[in-house]
């Protein structure tokens, strides 16, 4: 699988966050999946990362893109398995008819379908490929504080740092390593 975000990472470990997020929705391992930014060839629109509001809006819009390809996927596995859509499940990169798993079709093989472009339910175009816009509603701001104990000389007026301490609150967690 491969992933075009419309930004450009300056250390925010972009390539290993939006692979999670892809990996999350559809069943994948996310060392299989490449991420491909700043390439004005395969991505011709960005603005640029911006204080990290990457994650909060490019990794929305690939989280939206992602479960449409999966609801694609599921209209094609239902189609090559003669089943209604509604009929089946999700299990990973598992498409399955609901009360016979054995009934299968992985994600790979429904992409391959696809990507043949011929014998797709009606109105499903070939390959499992989306462009999503995420707009964000508003703006995102980190919350956090940051507290200094000090003390200050009377006499000479010489300020000692005692202790200091920060706290932010980055939201929802996609990689606690990249947070650390």
């Amino acid at each position: 699988a491969g992933w075009i975000p419309h930004t450009t990472p300056q250390g925010q470990g972009h390539e290993t966050t939006w692979a999670q997020i892809v990996a999350e929705e559809l069943g994948l391992d996310p060392q299989n999946i490449m991420v491909e930014e700043g390439d004005t060839d395969t991505a011709p629109y960005g603005l640029g990362t911006y204080a990290s509001r990457s994650t909060p809006t490019a990794g929305a819009a690939i989280a939206m893109a992602a479960r449409r390809i999966r609801e694609r996927a599921r209209k094609v596995a239902a189609h090559l398995l003669e089943a209604a859509p509604e009929d089946m499940e999700v299990e990973d990169d598992r498409y399955f008819v609901r009360g016979s798993p054995d009934k299968v079709k992985t994600l790979a093989e429904i992409a391959f379908a696809t990507d043949l472009g011929f014998d797709l339910p009606v109105g499903v175009e070939p390959f499992l490929d989306e462009t999503a816009y995420y707009d964000a509603p508003n703006c995102t701001w980190p919350f956090g504080t940051h507290i200094a104990v000090v003390e200050i000389d009377e006499e000479t007026g010489v300020v000692d740092l005692v202790r200091y301490v920060a706290v932010d609150d980055v939201g929802n967690k996609i990689n606690p390593m990249i947070v650390d």
